[in-house]
């Protein structure tokens, strides 16, 4: 099951989930996206995605993030500024990572 509202420049998703495997994770998936006409093919580009897991059997943290993208998209182009912020595992290991982003889109 998932919830998607398009509206305008305007982009949400919320997709939670429940694994009904050995240790029953259970998760939710949420974006939004930002992307407002600059002029003419350009566009300013802002995202943010997020995502909790959580196992449900053992009552522990799994993974979770928050990515962050700010740039300009051309067309099917797009490139800027990112950042991730990655925990994993019962402890929460911190992974974060800053830097340029470049993508296409293909479909």
């Amino acid at each position: 099951m998932q919830y998607n509202l398009f509206a305008g420049d305007f982009h949400l998703l919320l997709a939670p989930r429940i694994d009904l495997s050995q240790t029953y994770n259970g998760e939710i998936l949420g974006i939004v996206e930002y992307t407002p006409k600059i002029i003419n093919n350009w566009r300013l580009y802002s995202l943010v995605q997020s995502l909790y897991n959580q196992d449900l059997k053992n009552d522990m943290h799994s993974i979770s993030y928050i990515w962050g993208r700010l740039g300009v998209s051309y067309k099917t182009y797009r490139l800027g500024v990112g950042a991730n912020f990655n925990s994993f595992g019962p402890m929460r290991i911190k992974e974060n990572n800053y830097g340029l982003f470049v993508g296409v889109l293909l479909f």
